[in-house]
Parts: structure tokens; sequence; C-alpha cells
């Protein structure tokens, strides 16, 4: 559980809005400065698809250098000195420092354990927890076989690139493999910085990106959706076999099944934002959907047909029917899945 009292304030130096004047009043100790960044990911807490947002649980790591800050230790003391909680800020403000805050997250992020250390030769290193919900891009064209990228972004609101530069850290960036999420599972971290123009104030920022790759577990799927629209469309294929003279009992067949199927797609639909392109769970329904419609398109040319020519019609369908499903979910499946 992450504590947000009293270290809220020592947080607020270095991950959030600097007090008015405060960040200003002095300059970085060269142009431009470096700060580097690590992000530690310890857990992704909730995803939630509908509203493109997910919380997340850092480690964050940050280090810059800045000669102003160096000390001679005393006889027996040792080459640095180390700072916890409501103590980094005071030291903070002592000196200059980047005041890189996360950009794309939703409401206010919450601190936990604040630790700094300054060493001897002015080489400043704090490391904060932070848990925040922030806000990604999700692409599910691919669902439920898709992955996401979801990323995190850092730059400083006081310093422009000219004054600092944000640069990723790899000792100290990377994932807790053991942690797991019941529908996801996180394929790697990555983190790289560049100079990003901030239109409303028409200046360039030095920002880091930290990206979280993950991929959904699709089993799930499989079991509660796909395989059940199978034996739904195995269902309403039964009515080749069913005699001519049944045309109404055919054709009750057709239709409950193709309610039962639409019923399955608002359940799905439900689930996911209103996105404007078909997901591959949509294409498979619809196919399904295309399948039944035509066995009651087949039950009323049958109507139509004498005795022998009914049979050899349904003779054929049984073949062409089942054939032409499973070809069609090869072709949209396949591709995801390879």
């Amino acid at each position: 559980m992450l504590r947000l009292t009293p270290i809220l304030a020592a947080t607020a130096a270095l991950f959030s809005l600097p007090s008015p004047g405060l960040a200003k009043a002095i300059e970085p100790p060269a142009r431009p400065a470096v700060t580097e960044l690590g992000l530690y990911l310890v857990d992704v807490t909730r995803i939630d698809e509908v509203e493109n947002t997910f919380e997340v649980e850092l480690d964050v790591v940050q280090r810059w250098h800045d000669p102003r800050r160096a000390f001679t230790p005393g006889e027996g003391e040792p080459d640095f000195r180390a700072f916890a909680q409501d103590e980094v800020l005071e030291e903070i403000y002592k000196g200059w420092y980047p005041d890189v805050q996360l950009m794309n997250t939703v409401g206010s992020a919450q601190f936990g354990i604040v630790r700094m250390r300054l060493g001897r030769d002015g080489t400043v290193r704090a490391r904060i927890r932070i848990r925040a919900v922030v806000r990604a891009p999700f692409d599910f064209r691919d669902f439920p076989f898709d992955s996401q990228k979801l990323p995190i972004r850092l730059e400083s609101y006081t310093w422009g690139a000219e004054d600092l530069q944000i640069e990723p850290v790899e000792e100290f960036t990377g994932f807790d493999p053991s942690f797991e999420m019941p529908e996801w599972r996180v394929v790697g971290v990555s983190a790289g910085s560049h100079d990003e123009l901030r239109p409303q104030d028409q200046a360039t920022y030095s920002r880091l990106t930290y990206v979280i790759e993950i991929e959904r577990r699709g089993g799930y799927y499989i079991w509660k959706i796909f395989l059940p629209l199978l034996v739904i469309t195995g269902i309403s294929l039964v009515v080749f076999w069913m005699s001519e003279d049944a045309l109404g009992r055919r054709a009750g067949v057709s239709a409950t099944t193709m309610l039962t199927v639409i019923a399955y797609q608002f359940v799905l639909a439900g689930s996911l934002p209103r996105f404007p392109y078909l997901t591959l769970m949509d294409k498979v329904v619809l196919v399904t959907l295309a399948v039944i419609s035509l066995t009651m398109l087949e039950n009323v040319v049958t109507a139509r047909l004498d005795t022998l020519k009914r049979e050899r019609f349904d003779r054929a369908c049984r073949v062409a029917f089942p054939a032409g499903y499973v070809a069609t979910l090869a072709i949209i499946l396949l591709p995801a899945l390879l």
C-alpha cells in the first residue's frame, strides 16, 4: 500500500509542478544538462479497454550530476549523503533539479517510497515509487489475439531541450517477471528519448518514452466464445438433414441460432470501446451470421424444388457449408495466430 502523506511534498519537487519561481531560481549546471531516467515496472494492476487507460506501479530512478553540490566528507564519513521521505524536499531545493513529470496520466499520480542519495562529486540519485492511471492508444484489430504497447511519457515542464536532455538508463529499466495478469502477459519493456515540440509553448522539450509491451492470453475467448460459436453454427447446419416438408422447423432452427449469435455479439461489444473498424472477433461473428443466413436462404430454395432436386441440393450443402465456413475462419484467424 502506497503512503500519500507526509511525502507528497517531497515528491512534488521531483515529479510535479514546482513552486512559482523556484525552478528558475537556480540555473542548470550545463546547457544542456543531462538527467538519466530508469523505469522499473512493478505491476500493472488494471487495464480498462473501454476508457483506453491502464493503472501501473513503477519504481523510477533519476540521476543527474551537478558539481555545485559536491562536498568533502569528514574523516570516517561515507562519500555520500542519504535522504529519505520529507528530508528529500529540504535537500532538493538547495540546488538545481530537472522537474521531470509524467505527461500522459489521468488525474494525479500517487507517490510512495522516496529516497535520495548525493555523492561527493555532486551526483544526485533519486528513487520514487509511483502509481498512476495512464492513457494509452489501444488497437483492437486483432482482438482477442492482440498485443498492445502501453507508453509512459516523461518530460520536464520547466526546462526546454536546450537546457535539459533526458536519457534512458538500461541498468535501471526492466520489469518484474514474477507478477501475472489473468488476461495479459508482459513480453518486454523498452525506453527511448527524443525532442518533442510542445505546441502550447511553441518550444521543444526532451521526452523519454517508456513502453510496456503486452500480449493478450486468448484461451478465455477460445473456450468461451469461439468454441460455442462453432457449436451454434454446427447446430444451424442440421437443417440439411431435416426432411424437406419441415420448412417451419428448419427456419426455426436457423432463426434461433442467429439470435444466439447476435446476443454473443452484444456481450462482446460491451467490453470494448466504440471504434470504427472491425476486430478479428467481429469478422468471425459476421462470417457465422452469414453462414446461418445462407441456411435460411437454402430452406426457402429447397421448398421450391421437387423431391429429387431437394435431396441433391441438401447433400451438396452438407459439404459446401462446413467446408466454406472452416476455410473462411482459417483465412481470418491464421495470420493473427502465426
